[in-house]
């Protein structure tokens, strides 16, 4: 990842990778990480959580980030989430994660409102742009539907692979 959350001789640091990232997808992407630093710093995540635990620390990191990008869109965002999701019509979140991860990068960049839609500065860039509208998607489908928290985890599980694959 262009941004990741790093343990370093007992220090929790954010890893900068040289990627080329625009300076919005950054501050979004930065939103990321900081709630990965808050789960160690303030809330003693451990740097090799639990499956459950890490799925539960990306669940929140991914609520901050649609926060943020829906704050700098002006809101414009969920209405384009809402369109994507009324075309793909999934009857659960275990279909809503199957179909979103089947669906092309540029598909899902393609969603974009005009305040995140600047071309990707770098091949990092749009991976994790495609990878925040998944997660947007599921996140969006989830309060719409009133999902429980073990439920969105279940999605999310589908969505994010274990270390292990």
């Amino acid at each position: 990842h262009a941004l990741q959350l790093v343990t370093d001789r007992g220090a929790h640091l954010i890893r900068i990778r040289p990627e080329g990232v625009t300076e919005v997808w950054a501050g979004l992407f930065l939103v990321h990480e900081l709630t990965h630093l808050a789960d160690r710093v303030m809330w003693g995540e451990s740097p090799s959580p639990t499956r459950h635990a890490f799925l539960a620390s990306e669940l929140r990191a991914a609520e901050l980030e649609l926060a943020a990008a829906t704050a700098v869109t002006g809101g414009a965002l969920l209405p384009r989430l809402d369109s994507v999701l009324a075309e793909l019509a999934p009857r659960n979140v275990f279909e809503l994660a199957d179909l979103t991860l089947r669906i092309e990068a540029s598909r899902l960049l393609a969603m974009a409102p005009p305040a995140l839609a600047l071309p990707a500065a770098s091949p990092a860039e749009a991976r994790l742009r495609a990878e925040f509208f998944r997660s947007a998607l599921l996140l969006r489908y989830a309060g719409r539907e009133e999902l429980d928290q073990e439920m969105i985890l279940v999605g999310f599980g589908t969505l994010i692979p274990s270390a292990d694959d």
